[in-house]
């Protein structure tokens, strides 16, 4: 360990709808003495090198969230670190694994291990009016899991890639590379329900500060993290993605509150109304 480098874990992560945020609760717990702390604080006061550290984020496309491609890009890194990341999703991880191993390999740094976790899906273009498989389930699988990872982490095995199997994992790097531009704009295809109450749960969630309260409605900007947890957490469902019904499932982790999501956009600097309770 170099004299610049922190002791201990740093878990950092990025949610919408909770199920990411749960994951890094748990392992954190499991790990014991982990610092946990939202990839949004992170990238706007980096905390020093830490001799083990961790990224829990959600699949999107399979590939990362593009805060995550731009936190791993930019962080603190001590040459001798045991870096892993923990993906939760709702089916096929594609290559996030790669693509995470991609940027740090460019950064002279690599990736330990990869891990990713089954969880509900939260995604409203493929999500409908039920559960697939069941949360509870999946939710119980994931948990079960996070106990072997920790001790994985605690031994620091290597090698480990939970990716798809080629060529899916190749196909989704592909994929997700052209997804990334388009999911930029997903703000674009929200639409909001005379049934708007104007609370501003949406604007609180949001983890990079892109919605505010304008008259008697939400209003986007160009910041969009494509994470629907606007749309997932609006408490009368008046927030919708333009050509999708209203049977569209909505879902966020059961242990997980919207105010817990909130301390990304407080971290990043960004001025959220209060959460309702």
């Amino acid at each position: 360990m170099t004299a610049s480098m922190a002791p201990g874990t740093h878990l950092f992560w990025f949610s919408g709808t909770g199920n990411s945020l749960a994951a890094a609760r748990a392992l954190a717990a499991a790990l014991g003495e982990a610092r946990l702390m939202p990839v949004t604080a992170a990238q706007r006061l980096p905390p020093p090198p830490a001799a083990v550290v961790g990224v829990v984020f959600p699949v999107y496309a399979f590939g990362l969230p593009a805060a995550v491609e731009r936190f791993l890009e930019t962080m603190p890194l001590a040459p001798d670190a045991y870096l892993f990341a923990v993906a939760t999703a709702a089916r096929t991880p594609g290559a996030v694994h790669r693509i995470a191993a991609d940027i740090l390999t460019r950064r002279g740094a690599s990736l330990a291990a990869g891990w990713t976790l089954r969880m509900p899906g939260n995604f409203a273009p493929v999500n409908r009016s039920f559960a697939w498989g069941g949360d509870g389930a999946l939710l119980d699988r994931a948990d079960a899991r996070i106990a072997g990872i920790a001790e994985a982490v605690r031994e620091g095995r290597r090698g480990i890639r939970e990716d798809s199997m080629a060529p899916l994992a190749w196909i989704g790097q592909r994929m997700h590379h052209d997804a990334q531009r388009q999911l930029a704009h997903t703000a674009r295809h929200f639409t909001v329900g005379r049934h708007c109450t104007a609370c501003g749960l949406c604007a609180t969630v949001c983890p990079v500060g892109n919605i505010t309260i304008e008259g008697d409605a939400p209003r986007w900007g160009d910041r969009c993290e494509a994470c629907s947890a606007c749309l997932q957490w609006c408490p009368v469902g008046a927030i919708r993605m333009r050509g999708l019904g209203a049977n569209r499932r909505r879902y966020h982790h059961p242990a997980i509150r919207a105010q817990d999501i909130a301390e990304q956009a407080e971290a990043a600097g960004e001025e959220s109304p209060p959460a309702a309770p």
